[in-house]
């Protein structure tokens, strides 16, 4: 999911409509998914549990020095550099705040 949306960032690929691509100094490449208004709350929870919605929250944790790679391969190699330096054992659970082995619980 995180390199498609590397692919979208840098047009490889087609983008979703509903998200937008921004890059600072400070936070680097960082994505939103623009809503409107919604009015009944199961929508509101199917949109933020979609891949539309996820996607972008995940993209937005990885830190600049990797989403700045204008080079596929690049961005592979320092987003798995990125991804082995965050636990992934269940049983740090136990002893961390985290409830999960979510990347937006560990690293969010």
């Amino acid at each position: 999911m995180l390199i498609l949306m590397w692919k979208m960032d840098h047009g490889i690929i087609p983008n979703i409509p509903s998200l937008r691509f921004t890059t600072s100094s400070r936070r680097g490449t960082s994505c939103k998914q623009m809503m409107g208004k919604l009015k009944y709350s199961s929508t509101i929870t199917m949109i933020f549990n979609s891949v539309s919605s996820m996607a972008p929250a995940l993209y937005n944790l990885i830190p600049p020095h990797v989403t700045i790679c204008s080079v596929l391969k690049h961005f592979q190699i320092k987003l798995d550099g990125w991804l082995r330096s965050i636990p992934d054992s269940t049983q740090q659970l136990a002893t961390s705040a985290a409830t999960t082995n979510s990347l937006l619980e560990w690293v969010g």
